[in-house]
């Protein structure tokens, strides 16, 4: 079994990677569904493969740096 220590600290805002173009964009037919309208707590664990080590020395950066980057990505994509 694997078990694992989390801390419970202050929110902290987190801002894209890099600067975002200021444009409104449309909604997508994506935002339209029922079904997407509600958020639903996930937590995913996954298992690190074999061999593999590149395993970050502070877990939490690496997420930071990881979604700081996908809401770049997000904004500056035109859907």
């Amino acid at each position: 079994m694997v078990t694992f220590t989390a801390r419970r600290s202050e929110p902290a805002l987190l801002l894209p990677a890099r600067p975002t173009p200021r444009e409104t964009k449309a909604l997508s037919d994506l935002d339209d569904q029922r079904t997407l309208r509600y958020y639903e707590t996930v937590v995913g664990f996954f298992r690190r493969r074999g061999g593999d080590v590149r395993a970050p020395a502070d877990p939490a950066k690496a997420i930071r740096a990881v979604l700081a980057e996908a809401l770049f990505i997000l904004n500056v994509t035109k859907i």
